[in-house]
């Protein structure tokens, strides 16, 4: 009887499945958003679903990239200097329609780096915006009016 209990212990445990790590919010942003645009670009263009014509359409796609898209693309090995290559690990899975986030899931255990990829948050402002132009006006006069002094220099009305 013990020997039985134990047997379906046993055949339990192989049954569950071992753990599993998706995705957490957020993770791997870069791959997931240009996967799922290129994912998306496939479809709307009736691309055949196979190996070959999606890693043709990804190499081509990977040429138009910039910033970090173009650094994803050099890790998967999608450009003409990437020293190694991984298209198979996209093109294989999209071609039998796996999700995006799935996909990526494979390519962080293959390489981390692909993960660690982010967009920058907000970028650069122009300098001639008017915010800009106002926090330069309030940093640099409101000091000199506090003290008694005249501003006159940077008129308020003289906004680029």
């Amino acid at each position: 009887m013990l020997c039985l209990s134990g047997l379906s212990v046993a055949l339990a445990l192989a049954l569950v499945p071992g753990s599993v790590e998706s995705l957490k919010e957020g993770e791997c942003e870069v791959c997931v958003t240009f996967l799922g645009k290129f994912y998306q670009l496939l479809k709307d263009s009736n691309t055949k679903f196979n190996s070959a014509d999606i890693e043709t359409a990804l190499v081509s796609s990977c040429k138009d990239a910039k910033g970090k898209e173009n650094r994803f693309c050099y890790y998967i090995g999608a450009t003409s200097d990437a020293a190694t290559k991984m298209i198979n690990e996209v093109s294989k899975p999209l071609s039998s329609h796996v999700p995006v986030d799935k996909v990526c899931e494979k390519l962080k255990k293959k390489d981390s780096q692909i993960c660690e990829l982010r967009y920058e948050v907000g970028g650069r402002v122009p300098s001639c915006c008017g915010l800009c132009w106002f926090m330069s006006w309030f940093i640099l006069c409101c000091p000199l009016v506090a003290r008694g002094q005249n501003c006159s220099w940077w008129r308020l009305d003289s906004k680029p």
